[in-house]
């Protein structure tokens, strides 16, 4: 009896002094690292701004912020990341042996985390001089064409070439993505106003509203969204401009090693077919 009593003593002591000091600190457990198969599948979480956590040094994990809203490249779609662009990230994260985080935002906000470091990689960007000067650009993968769009029962904006549709653009506003490529292009004709918004399907409503003549941006990203929207838009004239598109890492650290190893596992991607069968499932063949 002795014995049971002084067991039932022990407990209710051993309880007093965990509840002592309110809640008791976390103890810290090392556990080894899994280790990836060659054939384990990347893992691919998609985020936002404002659930998304700091990025972790040294974390296995790879950090890739992406325009929410610029398909059929990349976009976000009920938290769920998709597109060309992040396929073949994730292709390439693979082949690294390494695992991949999405973290979706608006395209100004992702240029600025990764000036900041805040993310590893952009999952894809336009090549430009004005952009070497914060980041490193992997070897690229993809082409845009950047044209403009109007409404069909627009007969002021016209020309079939380049020039002809520059002159056409004179005094008229031209909705551009806010710090895409678009406005690099554009900014030195300043004969043309430029509206900025957040995502081309912003500034497509609003051409719609006569709020502003025209939208310059990617082929592709304009036709989705015509498709999609059942817009009554157009292309007018060719290509003012054809940019190659790379994956790009931030001059703030030093990421050159990582670029390397990048361009190492994308070359692969590109041998081995799975490239192609990713270009396929968006594009067709080419």
């Amino acid at each position: 009896m002795r014995k049971i009593w002084s067991v039932v003593f022990v407990l209710v002591v051993g309880l007093m002094l965990n509840g002592c000091g309110g809640q008791s600190k976390p103890v810290a457990v090392k556990e080894s690292a899994p280790t990836a198969t060659p054939t384990e599948a990347p893992k691919t979480v998609a985020t936002t701004e404002k659930d998304a956590p700091a990025k972790t040094v040294g974390d296995d994990t790879l950090i890739v912020g992406f325009d929410e809203s610029f398909p059929p490249y990349e976009w976000l779609e009920n938290k769920e990341s998709k597109g060309f662009n992040l396929d073949v990230v994730a292709a390439v994260v693979a082949k690294m042996g390494r695992q991949v985080e999405f973290r979706g935002l608006p395209w100004a906000q992702a240029m600025t985390d990764l000036k900041a470091g805040e993310i590893h990689l952009l999952s894809g960007a336009g090549i430009t001089d004005e952009r070497k000067k914060f980041m490193i650009y992997t070897d690229s993968f993809a082409a845009s064409d950047y044209v403009i769009f109007s409404r069909n029962d627009n007969t002021a904006i016209s020309g079939t070439t380049k020039d002809e549709v520059m002159k056409s653009l004179a005094s008229k506003k031209v909705g551009v993505l806010a710090g895409g490529t678009v406005l690099e292009i554009l900014r030195p004709y300043r004969e043309i106003e430029l509206v900025t918004g957040q995502n081309d399907l912003e500034l497509f409503k609003k051409m719609g509203k006569n709020e502003i003549d025209a939208v310059f941006t990617d082929k592709l990203v304009g036709l989705y969204h015509i498709k999609n929207e059942n817009l009554p838009y157009k292309v007018v004239g060719e290509p003012l401009k054809t940019l190659p598109m790379a994956t790009a890492a931030s001059k703030k650290d030093s990421n050159q090693a990582l670029v390397d190893s990048y361009n190492k596992a994308l070359a692969e991607v590109k041998a081995d077919g799975t490239f192609d069968k990713i270009y396929e499932k968006w594009f067709g063949k080419k």
